[in-house]
């Protein structure tokens, strides 16, 4: 497989995932304990990684975060950093890229948290 069509692949995957998440219920005792302790955690590492937090969201035993980045850039260097961090909900972490469309300014990203436990 060439490299081209298994990145295109990989993103579709994630945005198939993107998708089911939009689609699924609401855990109303898990969802609400791991958002918040996701924001914390993500709230923390903003900081140290230049980030801006925009959103996190859980529902069943899965949750999104829209992290926002200066300049492509800045999500280049630093997005694997998010990807392998401790967080204090246990889950797998997807990260994904997005190429940016025209000026690479303000760029927003998703963070797929799942098969949490």
């Amino acid at each position: 497989m060439d490299e081209q069509a298994e990145a295109l692949r990989v993103q579709e995957k994630f945005a198939t995932a993107l998708q089911e998440f939009e689609l699924a219920s609401v855990d109303p005792t898990w969802a609400p304990q791991a958002s918040n302790s996701l924001r914390t955690d993500l709230g923390a590492l903003s900081g140290k990684l230049g980030f801006n937090l925009e959103d996190v969201q859980c529902k069943d035993r899965r949750c999104v975060a829209q992290l926002q980045w200066a300049t492509h850039q800045e999500a280049v260097q630093r997005f694997a950093d998010v990807a392998h961090a401790e967080y204090s909900v246990n889950c797998a972490v997807d990260v994904m890229l997005k190429k940016p469309d025209g000026v690479a300014v303000g760029v927003t990203n998703s963070v797929i948290f799942h098969d949490c436990t």
